[in-house]
């Protein structure tokens, strides 16, 4: 079972473990090394059906192969994987892809985020990324710019971008995206500062095209509310509560 950790913060360092038995790797292939999703799973349980790793054998567990990645910040991420690739972010929304076996560096996307607000956030969303999403043949990151971008998994072109919030009203995007149903799903971070309305936002995975949002607060109570969902919450926020804080709710 081939398994990979980022070394995040003080080093840039990334390190694979291989289970060696003997002088040799084991013989038969396990059937599938994959880690596509967070946690392995839409249940996030971190499991493997996978049997070479067990209390016999994770003493002789050792350093496969580690490599140096042009991150600073650290790695914060958790890597998937995917038909023999690794892939991460990095600072910057930055996505490498590695090969699982050596460690090769294949390729580098930059999305190139721009902070022109200046905002604490913004500059925040620049420092840090928390992980991509696998789609088919396309890996989609968030950017510190409120962008998700969609790349090749195998050359690293981009395929489609989409805004998935508003820079300008101190909002960012760190959080990894998730995948379900054909859909690719993020939220945003705004600090809880209360100077914007945090939702979720739902594309589709294929084109990047938006196909909901959902806020996380009521909105401005002088104006008619989304629906009867809203117009409920509003009534639990007590007065005033909009003038102070707007809401926020970082998802």
């Amino acid at each position: 079972m081939h398994r990979l950790r980022s070394c995040g913060g003080s080093t840039r360092i990334v390190f694979a473990l291989l289970l060696a038995t003997g002088h040799c790797a084991f013989a038969a292939e396990p059937e599938d090394t994959d880690w596509p999703l967070l946690g392995n799973a839409h249940e996030m349980q971190h499991h493997a059906d996978l049997s070479q790793i067990n209390t016999d054998t994770v003493g002789r567990l050792g350093l496969a192969w580690w490599v140096d990645l042009p991150a600073v910040s650290g790695l914060v991420g958790n890597p998937l994987i995917r038909d023999g690739r690794v892939f991460q972010s990095g600072a910057g929304s930055r996505i490498f892809a590695n090969d699982l076996r050596t460690g090769e560096l294949l390729w580098t996307f930059d999305p190139r985020p721009d902070p022109t607000d200046g905002s604490f956030m913004a500059v925040y969303g620049m420092l840090y990324n928390r992980g991509v999403a696998l789609h088919e043949d396309l890996v989609i990151v968030g950017t510190g710019d409120c962008r998700l971008v969609a790349v090749d998994q195998e050359t690293g072109a981009q395929r489609w971008e989409a805004q998935a919030c508003d820079t300008g009203t101190g909002r960012t995007i760190t959080a990894a995206p998730r995948i379900g149903g054909g859909m690719v799903f993020t939220g945003n971070a705004c600090g809880d500062a209360g100077s914007s309305r945090g939702h979720v936002d739902a594309f589709d995975a294929d084109t990047g095209r938006r196909a909901w949002r959902f806020y996380t607060v009521p909105g401005d109570p002088s104006k008619p509310p989304e629906s009867d969902l809203y117009r409920m919450a509003a009534a639990t926020w007590g007065d005033g509560w909009y003038e102070r804080t707007k809401g926020c709710g970082s998802v």
